[in-house]
């Protein structure tokens, strides 16, 4: 009996070995923190599909335009030459760049071409008292200093004007995204989008101009990207379903009271009512050009991912994707992230701290010194949870770390505006850009877009941009022991607005 067992375990210590050499021959390797195999994996791209309502294109273009200075200049010279002009927006300044904008439109419809632009009226309108005024039917909601797009024949689209009392406020619920799109027949369609609203908070960055509204600052630190190809066709769709949505909201509301609005509201419904063809006319004419949404020689991979406020609480998928991606990235990755308002919800800072146990997180956020008051609201009452959040050295594979952003005067930035993603240092990781804050507003309240790329060539150029932004020479990188301790902290909470009002 003990020969048999014998020979038994003879065979087995031969045949063993070269099972398990079999199996780990055919079994997929683990995806490397340098590897960028697991955004692609089919199990993460159907989740990612159906979790965001959402899907993937290939074909696309990416150009990186960095600062106003980039930026400002190609939306000019995209709008002179289109057309059709869409665009939507949350901030549409009555100042010298929101003015000059107005006027090349206006020169685009006195030359027979289309334009239709999206505001939201929060953006616009600080008073509770203006807005309940429109709510009453008693105050338009078109700015002056864009009235001359509507004079002229293009539609104006006012988002978010308050139909409800619940909506009489200048905080919640706003349209944030920013798209501005241009097509010229025989060309393709294209859009650039980000973190940039029309003004010159926006438009001055990295310019020797300054802003008046920022009290003689520079522009904002801010980053916009220009794509063509097919997923433009998503951009499209969905801000064609938005701009249906708030013009049939509006009209529907103030139609229905007739006599008790002012002639000045009664003119704009019925304005709006006879120019609403006119955005069914520019999506057949873009949608027939077999051009416009042609694919790209740079073949870039993205996916567009729309917050629909219209939809409430279920149409929020940004979060949704940004959680999926923290988790999915393998272990060692290191995720560098750069935004202008950082109190997220419990369920994000919950995912965050839970990936930080085997992937590093970097973040580059607005210091207590920022330019605008609401960037050093949030900043301040940011520093009551930093403790509890950071972990780990510099060089670590794991944990998070905090960098503060106080402006970089030798680019002629000041405070930080964009909203950007690294997922990995690799060039075929993918990186993300677009409208969407980590505030509660931005990821539970808003209309808001991002997009996911992946683009080599434009991802090693996003990261160098990225890394100089982290290595600016009035940083301070935050030290865990010196954040504020539990009872500090709690002063902060208790003398600061609500984490979900901020």
């Amino acid at each position: 009996m003990a020969c048999i067992v014998g020979r038994v375990m003879l065979r087995l210590s031969h045949t063993l070995p070269l099972l398990a050499a079999l199996l780990a021959a055919i079994a997929p390797a683990p995806a490397l923190a340098d590897d960028a195999s697991w955004y692609r994996a089919d199990a993460l791209q159907k989740a990612l599909d159906r979790e965001t309502r959402s899907r993937a294109y290939d074909g696309n273009s990416v150009d990186l335009l960095q600062n106003g200075a980039e930026s400002f200049p190609r939306r000019a010279r995209n709008v002179d030459g289109a057309d059709v002009t869409l665009i939507k927006v949350y901030n549409f300044r009555d100042d010298p760049a929101g003015r000059a904008l107005v006027a090349r439109l206006v020169k685009r419809l006195r030359a027979g071409k289309q334009v239709i632009v999206q505001f939201d009226v929060k953006g616009s309108v600080r008073s509770p008292m203006a807005l309940f005024r429109m709510l009453r039917g008693k105050q338009s909601p078109i700015p002056k200093h864009l009235q001359p797009i509507l004079d002229h024949g293009g539609l104006l689209i006012p988002t978010n004007a308050p139909t409800t009392l619940a909506e009489v406020n200048p905080i919640w619920g706003k349209d944030h995204e920013k798209y501005f799109m241009t097509w010229r027949a025989g060309r393709a369609l294209s859009t650039i989008m980000g973190g940039m609203n029309i003004g010159d908070e926006w438009a001055t960055g990295g310019t020797d101009k300054r802003a008046e509204k920022l009290h003689g600052a520079h522009g904002f630190r801010d980053t916009d990207v220009e794509v063509h190809g097919p997923v433009n066709r998503a951009i499209l769709a969905e801000l064609m379903r938005d701009a249906r949505f708030h013009l049939d909201r509006y009209v529907a509301r103030f139609a229905a009271r007739g006599a008790k609005n002012t002639a000045e509201v009664n003119a704009l419904v019925q304005t709006l009512r006879g120019r609403r063809a006119q955005l069914a006319t520019a999506t057949r004419a873009i949608s027939r050009d077999e051009r416009a949404f042609a694919r790209q020689a740079q073949n870039a991979n993205m996916r567009f991912v729309a917050n629909k406020r219209r939809l409430g609480p279920r149409g929020q998928y940004i979060e949704k994707a940004l959680r999926m991606l923290m988790k999915a990235a393998p272990s060692g990755s290191e995720i560098a992230l750069s935004n202008a308002f950082f109190l997220p919800t419990p369920t994000f800072e919950r995912d965050l701290s839970e990936a930080a146990r085997d992937k590093r997180f970097e973040m580059l956020l607005n210091g207590r010194d920022a330019v605008e008051s609401g960037f050093r609201m949030v900043a301040r009452r940011g520093r009551a949870d930093y403790r509890r959040l950071m972990s780990g050295k510099p060089g670590d594979k794991r944990g998070i770390g905090i960098t503060e952003w106080h402006g970089d005067d030798g680019r002629k930035v000041s405070s930080l505006h964009q909203k950007l993603w690294s997922f990995g240092k690799s060039e075929h990781a993918p990186f993300g850009i677009g409208s969407s804050n980590l505030d509660y507003h931005s990821l539970r309240r808003n209309s808001e877009g991002l997009l996911l790329i992946q683009a080599p060539q434009t991802k090693r150029a996003f990261d160098h941009m990225l890394q100089r932004d982290f290595r600016a020479p009035k940083n301070e990188r935050l030290q865990r022991d010196r954040m504020p301790r539990r009872i500090k902290s709690l002063f902060i909470k208790a003398t600061s607005l609500p984490r979900s009002w901020l």
